[in-house]
């Protein structure tokens, strides 16, 4: 899959701990930026080698075959060992030096804590991957340190798989591009696969993958309906006109209104 030999600048640099987080997590996000001219890069952290299903050779396919159906431009993967990725100095400098190659204007990341640890977005190699994300951002820049490439910084860092616990600081709306979002994730078959087979062989109305389920959620709960992934910022976003923002905003109301008038038509 293509990397950067040298200096390639995107938009967004999406760092993850597996070869299908930045999918799963942030598909939505990447997809929207793709639209809006957007450039982006993923770099995984591990080959997901600990995985049950699946070689590393296969996890490298599949990884490719997604790369593609999202439209990144660049995937490279650092090799750190899956189930055993650590906030350590040596993991930062690679992490920087991937932000030099691609000198995003953004870092995209995992959340950096899990209370308490455990699977899905508590998995350790999910937080740890945040942590390290946060310090390469301020690595990438310190021009003493043994990095590779020209001293960068990037303008912001943004975290996804955001844990029920934290409210979000802002909220994609990906409903235009759910199809594709999905189809990325399919694309890992051998982690997946399962999933989306016994998707395709229930009844239509309750075929739905944890994925779509999530989604969905979030858009009801965040944008009044539709598919929504949810993201956290350190700092306060700049907005210039609220009174926009609020106009596009879905009330509680408008959200009762849209889901009776649904029940009703599939009543009819």
């Amino acid at each position: 899959m293509p990397a950067a030999d040298s200096a390639h600048k995107v938009d967004a640099l999406f760092f993850a701990p597996h070869p299908d987080d930045a999918e799963i997590g942030a598909g939505g996000l990447i997809l929207s930026l793709h639209a809006a001219g957007r450039s982006t890069a993923i770099v995984d952290l591990s080959e997901g080698e600990a995985a049950s299903g699946g070689t590393v050779e296969i996890r490298y396919e599949e990884a490719e075959r997604a790369r593609q159906i999202l439209g990144v431009a660049y995937r490279e993967n650092l090799k750190l060992p899956d189930g055993g990725i650590q906030d350590d100095y040596d993991s930062r400098l690679l992490a920087a030096a991937a932000i030099r190659r691609y000198q995003p204007t953004i870092v995209v990341a995992p959340y950096f804590s899990a209370d308490p640890p455990g699977r899905g977005i508590r998995h350790s190699d999910h937080w740890q991957t945040g942590l390290i994300a946060s310090n390469a951002f301020n690595y990438a820049h310190l021009r003493q340190l043994p990095i590779d490439g020209e001293p960068w910084q990037a303008t912001a860092i943004y975290y996804y798989m955001v844990p029920r616990t934290v409210d979000p600081t802002f909220v994609v709306d990906f409903t235009e591009h759910v199809d594709t979002y999905l189809a990325a994730i399919r694309a890992h078959r051998s982690q997946f696969g399962m999933v989306f087979d016994r998707r395709d062989s229930i009844e239509e109305l309750y075929g739905q993958t944890t994925f779509e389920l999530r989604g969905r959620h979030d858009g009801f709960l965040w944008t009044g309906g539709g598919f929504a992934q949810p993201f956290w910022a350190p700092d306060p976003l700049v907005v210039g006109d609220p009174v926009g923002i609020a106009e596009r905003q879905v009330t509680h109301v408008q959200r009762m209104d849209d889901l009776r008038a649904a029940h009703q038509q599939a009543d009819g």
